[in-house]
């Protein structure tokens, strides 16, 4: 009863896009993208903070191991591979999938089994949860959330369009 309206969820989930996009223009990913991290302002803008864990592409030494919040790790971070942007892709479409549903796509009993999941297992569908949900959005939030970066979103105005299409 306390879920947001879905076009309410697309247009936060856009507006991180493009945030997120202008980041990346300037070869930052954000490494830690969870909803604690996605700040309302009193104009109902969408504002990113916490970069501390960011990553700046021209700095070597800014490779930091395991860093993430769990619930909205990518695989690659899981892994400890190198990261780009789609590392970041992945975790708004988690953050998305949580804010249509409730529910973080993944849940453990521990760290362990949750970073199991993660790399091994596919999110049910979103609309296990929520069966309203358009197909439109699941097909989104499930691209976004892809174990494979080639089958993600290869560039955040394309997660945008898709978005911005419904």
């Amino acid at each position: 009863d306390t879920l947001l309206p879905v076009d309410r969820v697309v247009e936060l989930v856009f507006m991180a896009c493009l945030a997120l996009d202008y980041a990346q223009r300037r070869e930052v990913v954000h490494r830690d993208i969870k909803p604690a991290n996605l700040l309302l302002t009193p104009e109902a803008k969408l504002k990113i903070s916490d970069f501390g864990a960011a990553q700046y592409s021209e700095a070597s030494h800014t490779y930091l191991m395991g860093v993430g919040s769990p619930l909205y790790m990518s695989p690659e971070q899981v892994e400890d591979k190198r990261l780009n942007h789609q590392t970041d892709i992945y975790s708004l479409g988690a953050v998305m999938y949580q804010l249509l549903t409730g529910k973080p796509p993944f849940q453990g009993s521990n760290r362990e089994s949750l970073l199991y999941q993660i790399v091994s297992i596919d999110p049910a569908p979103p609309t296990l949860h929520r069966p309203d949900l358009p197909p439109a959005i699941e097909r989104i939030v499930l691209r976004a959330l892809a174990k494979s970066r080639e089958n993600r979103y290869a560039e955040w105005r394309d997660f945008a369009a898709d978005l911005e299409g419904l």
